[in-house]
């Protein structure tokens, strides 16, 4: 599910940035956990 969930949020990212999906990563740099986390922050620099 967040696979599906994933490239759909790279399809609207590109269309709303004009950037290619390329630009994004193939697949979602966070495990299930890390989402599930209210204190996680993803680190700006990755």
């Amino acid at each position: 599910m967040i696979a599906v969930a994933y490239d759909d949020a790279v399809l609207l990212a590109a269309r709303e940035t004009g950037l290619a999906e390329a630009a994004f990563p193939a697949s979602c740099p966070w495990t299930f956990q890390e989402m599930m986390d209210d204190g996680f922050r993803p680190d700006p620099s990755a």
